[in-house]
């Protein structure tokens, strides 16, 4: 198995190879996942698979699929339970039951000035992670399957008045809001691109014949999208005319377009990872700083705000240029690892607050199934 790109929002392939044939590696499955297990099944002459969506906050609705070792063959569900790791011994099937870290991810907000004073936002015993502000701060849009599913939720900006947005919308990337305020942009699962009305009314679904379509945020004026597909950065219009390429060189997580529409913004992975601009039309790549802890990063009209890891800090850095201001770390995020980071973080239009979500640890049973076939 090969991944294309870091986990958040890999590519993967599995190859089977026939060993001492000389043949090439043949190529069984290629898509947008996150596998956390790959074994043989001998007596099918099949690979059970414990595969997820992938999504720019990990692994996403896991699910146990068998996988022919012939090419073209899709994987087939075989059981509808959450997985992690997957082994076959003769006639038994072992595996992880649970979801990832992520699945136990939770919001949290305090005042940038005071950002080890933190209280829960929006709380619930289920999972919540990717928030994003409105752009006039009053609403946040955040990720949570607190209804049984992975949806977008709505919240003041205190906290309260929570309701949900979609209906099996299955969201795998950020709530991206419109300049205007009256949209939200964001990514499903499986593959495409939505565009939902926060009134109320039907979501459609953007014209785009890509297969790999991930991450999308709107540009400034309102006019066209930027999203990732594999290694590609692309801009493209809501109706998806006028598709072109910004970029192919380098990963891009986190992309979001300068206030004056010049630049485009984006982190890359690393040890630690890059934050990067370029020109919005496309061209050289400039790293900023490559110290970041998390590939997630917010943006005001006037700062960008980072988490660094060589010192654990949260960073403000002017759009205009001029030193950084260092923070104190938001509050559970001191020595944690870079995944259970890796759950999002928005900050208000005016720079007042801040809301994050981290990772709890993952828990897991072992489940044995016996008399496999």
């Amino acid at each position: 198995m090969i991944r294309e790109g870091p986990p958040q929002a890999g590519i993967e392939s599995v190859y089977v190879l026939n060993v001492g044939s000389g043949a090439p590696p043949e190529l069984v499955y290629h898509g947008q996942s996150m596998a956390s297990g790959l074994t043989w099944n001998p007596p099918e002459d099949e690979l059970i698979f414990c595969n997820a969506q992938s999504a720019i906050f990990g692994a996403f609705d896991s699910r146990l699929y068998r996988l022919s070792t012939r090419a073209g063959r899709s994987p087939r569900l075989l059981a509808d339970v959450p997985c992690n790791t997957v082994s076959v011994h003769g006639s038994t099937l072992v595996y992880g039951k649970g979801l990832s870290v992520n699945s136990l991810g939770k919001l949290w907000t305090a005042a940038t000035k005071d950002v080890a004073a933190a209280t829960a936002f929006a709380p619930s015993s289920r999972y919540e992670s990717l928030p994003a502000y409105s752009p006039d701060g009053a609403t946040v849009a955040f990720l949570s399957d607190r209804s049984g599913q992975p949806e977008v939720w709505l919240a003041s900006a205190s906290g309260n008045n929570v309701r949900r947005l979609t209906t099996n919308g299955n969201p795998r990337s950020y709530p991206r809001w419109s300049p205007d305020g009256t949209r939200l942009l964001y990514a499903v699962s499986r593959s495409g691109i939505v565009v939902t009305p926060i009134a109320g009314g039907v979501s459609s679904r953007l014209p785009i014949d890509d297969e790999f379509a991930a991450d999308p945020v709107w540009s400034r004026d309102g006019q066209t999208i930027l999203y990732v597909s594999e290694k590609k950065l692309l801009r493209v219009r809501l109706d998806g005319s006028d598709k072109r390429l910004i970029d192919e060189t380098s990963p891009h997580f986190s992309v979001q377009e300068s206030p004056d529409g010049k630049y485009i913004y984006f982190s890359r992975p690393g040890s630690p990872n890059d934050l990067c601009r370029m020109p919005a039309g496309g061209g050289a790549i400039e790293v900023l700083t490559n110290e970041l802890a998390s590939l997630h990063f917010a943006m005001t009209d006037s700062h960008l705000y980072t988490l660094s890891t060589h010192p654990r800090e949260l960073r403000v850095v002017p759009l205009a240029g001029g030193p950084a201001k260092s923070l104190p770390p938001p509050a559970g995020t001191e020595r944690i690892g870079n995944l259970r980071l890796g759950l999002g973080m928005t900050v208000s239009p005016d720079g007042g607050q801040l809301i994050w979500s981290i990772g709890n640890s993952a828990e897991l049973d072992l489940e044995v199934v016996r008399n496999f076939r």
